[in-house]
C-alpha cells in the first residue's frame, strides 16, 4: 500500500497512466502546447554532482550517545583536511558559464547530518537557485549519519521534495518520487538510506521500495526518457560495509525499464562512467566528491533530442575546474 505523502493532494489513489495527450512532445507548465523542436539545441544542461560533505565539528555531549562522536573524531583528525566547505561554493560560477538549467545532487550533503551541515547545503543550493538553476536532491547514508537525524528526518526538514503531484509517490514516506522535467524527460529520485551501524555506510533498496519504484515507473508514459538519482551505485567492488543491500533487486527491475536513460549515483568518490545498456541496464554514471581537495570531481549531462553528452570535470589545488573528456550516447 502507496503511504500518503504529506500535504498531498492525492488521497488513497493508485497510480494510473498518463492519457494520451500527456506522451507527446510537450511542456508541462500548467497547461500542455506544441513545440518545435531544433536537434541541435539541448534540451537541458545538468550538472551531476554528490558527496558534498559540509560539515562543522560538533561538541555537545549528546553525540557521545550516537555515532556522532565518530564522525567528528575523523572530521578533527582527516576529513576537514580532504574535504572542504567552500570547494562546492566555487562551483556555481562554471554552473553559470554553462548555462546549467537543472543541478542534481545525490546525496552526502552533510557529513554527520548535524542541522548546522545541513543549513550549509541549503545555503549552497540557494546560491544556485539564486542563478536560475532547479536544484533536485536526494539523501545519501552521511545525511542519516544518527538514529536520531533520520528519526527527525532532519534532510526533509531543509530540502523539500520537488516532485509532480499527479503521481502520490513523495520521497520522504514512499523513498520514491517523480519529477518532470519536460520533453517527455523525468526524472525518477530514491531514497535508499537508512541509519546504519556503526563504521558502515551501507544503504538498503527494500521489497516495499521496489514495489513503489515499479508502480511509479509503470505509471509513466510508456514515451518517457527517465533519468534515475540514487546515491549508491549498481554494482560494488568494495568492503561490504559500503554497500546498498537489495542491489541485484533493483538491476533487476531496472532491466525491466529500457526508458532509464541514466542512473546518477555518488557514494564511491570515484569519477566513472559505464554504459551498461548491453546488459539491459542503463549509462550508470558515477559524479565523484565535489568537495575533494585533491580529486575533486562532477559532470556535465546535456541532453539533446536524439543523444545526450557527458563532460568529466576535475579540480585542481587552486580551486580550478578543468573539461577532462565529453563522451555522447545516442538514446
Amino acid at each position: 500500500m502507496v503511504k500518503k505523502c504529506p500535504n498531498s493532494a492525492q488521497k488513497n489513489k493508485t497510480p494510473r497512466a498518463f492519457s494520451l495527450s500527456l506522451i507527446k512532445r510537450a511542456i508541462y507548465t500548467g497547461a500542455l502546447y506544441w513545440v518545435p523542436m531544433d536537434k541541435k539545441q539541448p534540451l537541458f544542461t545538468i550538472a551531476h554532482i554528490s558527496d558534498l560533505h559540509f560539515s562543522k565539528v560538533s561538541f555537545g555531549l549528546s553525540q557521545f550517545f550516537s555515532k556522532r562522536w565518530i564522525g567528528n573524531v575523523n572530521l578533527i583528525f582527516n576529513r576537514r583536511r580532504v574535504y572542504k566547505n567552500e570547494r562546492p561554493f566555487s562551483l556555481i560560477r562554471p554552473f553559470i558559464d554553462h548555462k546549467v538549467s537543472h543541478v542534481c545532487i545525490v546525496g552526502d550533503v552533510s557529513t554527520t547530518s548535524s542541522e548546522e551541515e545541513f543549513s550549509i547545503a541549503s545555503r549552497f543550493m540557494q546560491e544556485c537557485e539564486k542563478e536560475h538553476m532547479k536544484v533536485l536532491s536526494i539523501p545519501g547514508n552521511h545525511d542519516a549519519y544518527t538514529k536520531r537525524s533520520y528519526k527527525r528526518q532532519l534532510f526533509y526538514k531543509y530540502f523539500q521534495d520537488d516532485r509532480d503531484k499527479r503521481l502520490p509517490y513523495c520521497l520522504q514516506k514512499n523513498k520514491v518520487s517523480a519529477y518532470f522535467l519536460g520533453h517527455e524527460w523525468w526524472v525518477v529520485k530514491l531514497d535508499t538510506t537508512y541509519p546504519a551501524p556503526f563504521y558502515h555506510s551501507t544503504g538498503k533498496y527494500t521489497e516495499e521500495i521496489d514495489d513503489n519504484l515499479r508502480s511509479l515507473l509503470s505509471a509513466l508514459p510508456s514515451t518517457a526518457s527517465i533519468i534515475m538519482m540514487n546515491h549508491f551505485p549498481l554494482f560494488y567492488h568494495e568492503h561490504p560495509r559500503r554497500i546498498m543491500y537489495g542491489a541485484e533487486k533493483l538491476r533487476e527491475t531496472l532491466s525491466m525499464y529500457p526508458n532509464v536513460k541514466l542512473y546518477l549515483h555518488g557514494h564511491t568518490h570515484r569519477h566513472s562512467i559505464a554504459d551498461l545498456r548491453g546488459n539491459h541496464l542503463p549509462i550508470v554514471v558515477d559524479s565523484g566528491s565535489a568537495a575533494h581537495v585533491q580529486r575533486g570531481s562532477w559532470n556535465l549531462i546535456t541532453i539533446y533530442p536524439s543523444h545526450c553528452t557527458v563532460t568529466m570535470y576535475s579540480s585542481d589545488a587552486h580551486l580550478q575546474w578543468h573539461k577532462q573528456k565529453t563522451l555522447s550516447y545516442e538514446l
